[in-house]
């Protein structure tokens, strides 16, 4: 596309200087996995299908949700020159023209200049008359993310260029923490396959460098053909588990969430043990609600099992990791903390009542929460994988927790709204029972010691700097 605009358009251009070459900036977005990895958190949008990649004029189909309304974009890439650019058209979609062109040199050294050029027509109804200054208001944000985020990803790649590829099977690939890993896999070069239940509907997202729609391992009862499709990994990660905080701690809760961790942790384990060639590293989740409440005191991987009923079903969930020969597959039990971002988890639920100001502390507000950014989530996991030093319980948290005041206090600062609406204590026990003493009004003050000792770098160790990052303000 030339520079000069076509008549009634609008152009938005952003750019930034890249550690690294034009050659890494274009291999990483060609490699599946990138479309979804740049996916900004703030952003309801889905890949619904893939047909080719940017080098080979290739397609691709979003779903954009705002509010009730979703609408389909199809975008189409076109104008790939090795190296250097390549362009993306919308086919149809929310705009009334677009067309994009990223571009990428050279500069000094391993360095490069990335320079996203768009050119448009303002969106047509649903999404209303939309002006420029509001497009390239949201356009900022968007490419401020993807360039932050490419920054950080060719650093990794960087970093452990002496890694080969690795062949990944994912259990519980669905959920908030497993559709954010796969893409970033994906992008640092390595294969992944999903374990899914014999009801579950495979994304047509394509997963593979060949093309091929992604790869899967159906659960069977048993069987040697079954098991025999499990050979050849390298890395089980096994993230299986119903969410803690989606209905009151019935009996028949409190069942489901065992069964729902315990079943899967065992027969992965059961199969580890009967390979001829099993994977080198088992990494398990569990979470730091094992510690139980531990109110002021900093606990760490050594801490003791508390008391209550999670600390009990994290205690059961790292015990069912029973690999029998360790010196062939080394076990991390991932003890992840509270992940933020608006996607899921508690940050979606509390976003929007903090954005009608209508946001406060629990109770007290003393209570300590041990946070983590998905971000870091994602590449702490793959850290675990890579860190053959790193056994056994791994806290998965930013270096420093908070407690649930200044956590509403900064939540509140970054949207620029008023935290004025406390919810007593009384209250959060009536409405939430057991749950509200062991999620809601206790905390614990957890420690990545494991995390640090190995030189793990957190992308996002300030709570500030991680919300503005994923509701795009800063």
């Amino acid at each position: 596309m030339g520079d000069d605009q076509p008549w009634g358009h609008d152009r938005f251009i952003y750019e930034s200087e890249i550690a690294g070459t034009a050659h890494d900036v274009i291999a990483w977005h060609k490699r599946p996995g990138a479309f979804e990895r740049l996916a900004p958190p703030w952003m309801d949008v889905k890949v619904l299908e893939r047909k080719g990649g940017i080098d080979d004029g290739g397609t691709v189909v979003l779903a954009l949700k705002k509010g009730p309304i979703t609408l389909k974009w199809h975008l189409a890439h076109r104008d790939f020159i090795e190296d250097r650019q390549f362009c993306d058209y919308q086919l149809s979609g929310p705009f009334a023209s677009w067309q994009q062109v990223h571009r990428v040199e050279d500069s000094n050294g391993d360095r490069a200049r990335l320079v996203d050029s768009v050119t448009y027509q303002p969106p047509l109804p649903p999404f209303g008359e939309i002006g420029a200054p509001v497009v390239d208001h949201e356009l900022k944000r968007l490419f401020r993310f993807r360039h932050r985020l490419l920054q950080n990803d060719l650093h990794l790649l960087s970093k452990n260029k002496s890694v080969r590829p690795l062949k990944f099977l994912i259990a519980g690939s669905s959920g908030l923490i497993g559709t954010n890993l796969i893409p970033f896999l994906l992008t640092q070069g390595h294969s992944v396959t999903r374990l899914v239940r014999p009801d579950s509907s495979s994304s047509p997202v394509v997963l593979d460098g060949s093309g091929q729609p992604e790869a899967t391992i159906v659960w069977s009862p048993s069987g040697e053909a079954f098991e025999a499709s499990f050979e050849g990994f390298d890395v089980f990660i096994n993230l299986s588990g119903e969410s803690v905080a989606d209905g009151l701690w019935t009996e028949d809760k409190k069942k489901e969430l065992r069964e729902s961790r315990l079943q899967t942790t065992r027969k992965l384990s059961l199969i580890i043990n009967k390979l001829k060639n099993p994977p080198s590293v088992f990494l398990c989740a569990s979470a730091i609600g094992y510690y139980g409440n531990t109110g002021n005191q900093i606990v760490s991987e050594s801490a003791s099992c508390g008391l209550g009923f999670l600390a009990q079903l994290c205690k059961e969930w790292e015990d069912a990791c029973n690999v029998s020969d360790k010196k062939k597959t080394r076990v991390c039990n991932l003890r992840i903390g509270i992940v933020l971002t608006p996607k899921g988890g508690a940050l979606k639920k509390m976003l929007p009542v903090f954005q009608m100001g209508l946001g406060g502390k629990l109770g007290s507000g003393q209570q300590f929460m041990s946070w983590i950014s998905i971000e870091d989530v994602i590449t702490a996991i793959y850290h675990c994988a890579l860190t053959e030093s790193l056994s056994g319980a791994v806290n998965l948290v930013a270096p420093k927790a908070i407690n649930n005041s200044e956590f509403t206090r900064t939540l509140s600062s970054v949207l620029k709204r008023p935290a004025l609406v406390a919810v007593p204590e009384l209250a959060l026990k009536t409405a939430f029972k057991e749950m509200a003493d062991e999620c809601l009004l206790s905390g614990n003050r957890v420690l990545p010691e494991k995390l640090m000792q190995s030189q793990f770098e957190f992308r996002e160790p300030v709570l500030e700097y991680s919300l503005n990052n994923l509701l795009g303000l800063g």
